[in-house]
């Protein structure tokens, strides 16, 4: 019975948010039993329903944050549909029509203007206000991810099954046939996506806007106390501590300078040298990277003949680079890297680990990531992958250090074969 199962899940998540800890990945599992308790209470068709109605809420979504209607109402002050319809440009009568469905899914709430619930029906006009949810859509950063996510590439996303009716498993999994540029008519130029988003400047500029705002995770690997450590050997301080391959506009090298404070306030000499690298146009154009103790330097891993420019750092850490590639290329970057590494050097690998197909767990986002990946010419990795690819340009992985807070992103720690650095972290 039905109404069973779904009581017995009920109860089972009730007993389970007791004791929520706050983790990512408790939160992950507790909505993926919110979700089968839904499951538990509809029929197959309903389930299929549920989703198409979803992708259609999407559509409206859409159409309320092109059209500005999330940012025409303020934080804290509630405002009625002609007022939105004024600031907008569209008549109250339609607007109103577009705002119940995202209503029914906590996107805004109705207040009558003395602040009590609406009557029905209404003695005035009642007023729009925000919501957790309507919040979330509201200003620039959202408006920026929901266009890269979304609205820009949705057009394209559409056309998948007929890209992978159209091209060989071979050149389903070659990063020169990748979905975007077959989709933007640019396949025969043999373009990367990178290449390829290039050639699309209003994608590109929300792309890349995203990308610096990006709020990922992180493993746990001990910055500081390696940096306590190898700056006591009589060669430490003088050679670079980490080289951020790929390492966009700095964001993570910030996030490990933070963690060194303790270190440095210890011993305030003690600084570190940090280099970012990435591509001219990412650290420089008209606002160039300045982050206090980082020097930058542009590097193109796939130019002709291209070694890494940094040698004999103690790390070289590349967060979300190798995913973008498969093994061919990824193999290019991190056979330059081991060219440069010391016998103590490691590198780490901020990246997803996906589970055995036996084990997916609850969280969903690494496999929306590979998925997307794979439109790119590129893919998320198991334990396995991840062992097989380091394995064959001569390195081996001494730990992975998993999130502090349950995120499914880990740090892959890896040496060079056979000369593991001294264990004391």
């Amino acid at each position: 019975m039905a109404n069973a199962a779904a009581i017995e899940k009920t109860e089972k998540l009730l007993q389970e948010l007791r004791v929520y800890d706050g983790s990512s990945s408790t939160q992950a599992a507790l909505i993926h039993q919110l979700d089968e308790i839904r499951n538990s209470l509809q029929q197959p068709r309903e389930i299929a329903n549920y989703y198409i109605k979803k992708g259609l809420v999407l559509i409206i979504i859409n159409t309320c944050v092109e059209l500005g209607v999330f940012d025409a109402v303020l934080p804290d002050t509630p405002a009625s549909a002609e007022d939105i319809a004024d600031k907008v440009g569209v008549d109250a009568s339609i607007l109103t029509r577009f705002l119940r469905a995202p209503m029914v899914e906590g996107f805004f709430s109705l207040a009558a203007p003395d602040g009590n619930k609406p009557q029905n029906p209404p003695s005035s006009p009642y007023l729009y206000r925000h919501t957790p949810a309507s919040l979330s859509l509201r200003g620039l950063p959202a408006h920026t991810w929901w266009r890269t996510a979304l609205t820009l590439p949705m057009s394209r996303f559409w056309r998948t099954p007929d890209y992978i009716r159209s091209h060989s498993t071979a050149e389903l999994q070659d990063s020169r046939h990748n979905a975007l540029a077959w989709a933007m008519g640019l396949e025969s130029e043999g373009l990367t996506f990178f290449e390829a988003l290039d050639r699309d400047k209003q994608y590109a500029g929300f792309w890349w806007s995203a990308m610096g705002m990006a709020e990922y995770g992180f493993g746990s690997f001990p910055w500081a106390k390696l940096w306590e450590d190898v700056s006591r050997k009589q060669d430490g301080r003088d050679r670079v501590f980490v080289v951020d391959v790929g390492g966009g506009r700095g964001k993570r090298l910030v996030e490990i300078i933070r963690e060194l404070g303790e270190v440095k306030d210890k011993e305030p000499s003690l600084k570190p040298m940090m280099v970012l690298e990435d591509l001219g146009g990412v650290i420089g154009g008209e606002t160039p990277v300045s982050i206090e103790g980082v020097k930058n330097v542009v590097y193109d891993f796939f130019q002709q003949g291209a070694e890494q420019p940094v040698k004999g750092a103690h790390v070289y850490h590349l967060r979300h680079v190798l995913h973008d590639y498969y093994d061919e290329k990824a193999r290019q970057i991190l056979k330059q890297v081991v060219d440069a590494m010391r016998p103590d050097s490691r590198v780490i690998l901020c990246e997803y680990i996906i589970p055995e197909e036996h084990d997916l767990g609850h969280e969903i986002f690494p496999y929306v990531m590979d998925f997307l990946l794979f439109l790119a010419g590129g893919l998320e990795r198991t334990h396995r992958q991840w062992q097989q690819l380091l394995d064959s340009v001569g390195l081996e992985i001494m730990n992975i250090w998993p999130s502090k807070d349950g995120h499914p992103e880990v740090d892959i720690e890896a040496c060079l074969k056979d000369t593991k650095p001294e264990r004391s972290l």
